[in-house]
């Protein structure tokens, strides 16, 4: 299957849908995700880092990239130096929260914390297209 062509807004609903669903399915994995049937990512399960190789032209698997064009980077946590991690693959991160949680509950609460800022950023973008 070929890849999802991705806008930054494209990328921010495909990843709120993603994320909604594994809420609400606490005991699945991100690869478990029905809507992978109609959409393609590469490895990391991830439209906003397909959106960042596709605007770039540089996967992010290296932390700088993350860093430079990441644009969920708020949510990650803000350590400096992470090496050749990307921020979303440190603690604390609510993706690696979610990814070691122990329980349905703890994954359902980190999930919401990824899809709400999700909405929070397509709100804004939004809120601007509505001022222009």
């Amino acid at each position: 299957m070929k890849k999802t062509r991705l806008t930054k807004e494209k990328a921010l609903e495909l990843t709120f849908e993603l994320w909604k669903w594994l809420g609400e399915h606490p005991n699945a994995k991100k690869y478990d995700w029905p809507g992978w049937e109609k959409y393609s990512t590469g490895v990391t399960y991830c439209f906003i880092c397909d959106y960042v190789e596709q605007k770039t032209g540089e996967y992010p698997d290296e932390a700088d990239v993350c860093f430079k064009y990441c644009i969920l980077i708020d949510l990650w946590p803000n350590i400096g130096s992470t090496g050749s991690y990307s921020p979303c693959c440190i603690e604390p991160s609510p993706f690696i929260r979610w990814d070691t949680a122990k329980t349905p509950k703890t994954r359902k609460k980190y999930a919401k914390i990824i899809s709400d800022y999700c909405t929070k950023m397509l709100d804004e973008i939004n809120l601007k297209e509505d001022i222009r």
